[in-house]
């Protein structure tokens, strides 16, 4: 009798270390999938600011001054200023405004993102010995840092800064 208790017992330890086990790969493999996914937006959308800029065939209207939240220079790039991006969501995805805002954040709606949130938070350019995003008139240079944030249904952000350059300006 005592062997059979002692075989259930060594048993039942068993399984609990079996499931346990199975719940830890289960959890970090969805951790992966999510990490992969934001890592997969993150550079999609920097590809995308690159290849606007820098493939254009005539300079950007850079615009001026720090008009709201962000800076002016940030606005182009989200396409607050004039409710069409600058900066489209590259194929094939697609979103919806988030609430209140123009254009960007967007929320993804094409699978397998959705409810991703995508977000151009930052654009400065070089000013000196410093970095800028509200340029005075006519000072925007051809080289920028864009800052692309993605946020994954989990609310986990993760964000990752693209240097461009408009490829028409000798200059820089």
């Amino acid at each position: 009798m005592i062997e059979i208790l002692v075989a259930l017992v060594i048993l039942s330890i068993s399984m609990v270390a079996i499931l346990g086990a199975l719940t830890t790969t289960l959890s970090s493999t969805g951790e992966h999938r999510s990490l992969a996914a934001d890592d997969a937006l993150l550079t999609a959308m920097a590809e995308q600011v690159k290849n606007v800029v820098e493939l254009e065939t005539s300079p950007p209207a850079w615009p001026t001054g720090c008009g709201g939240q962000g800076g002016a220079l940030t606005q182009w790039y989200d396409g607050t200023t004039n409710n069409n991006p600058d900066i489209p969501l590259p194929g094939p995805l697609t979103g919806t405004p988030v609430t209140g805002s123009s254009y960007y954040p967007v929320s993804l709606t094409a699978s397998p993102y959705v409810g991703y949130v995508v977000n151009l938070t930052d654009a400065q350019y070089p000013s000196g010995s410093t970095w800028t995003s509200c340029p005075a008139s006519g000072s925007a240079t051809a080289v920028q840092e864009v800052t692309v944030e993605v946020t994954s249904p989990g609310n986990v952000t993760d964000t990752l800064g693209v240097v461009v350059r408009y490829q028409g300006d000798g200059n820089a």
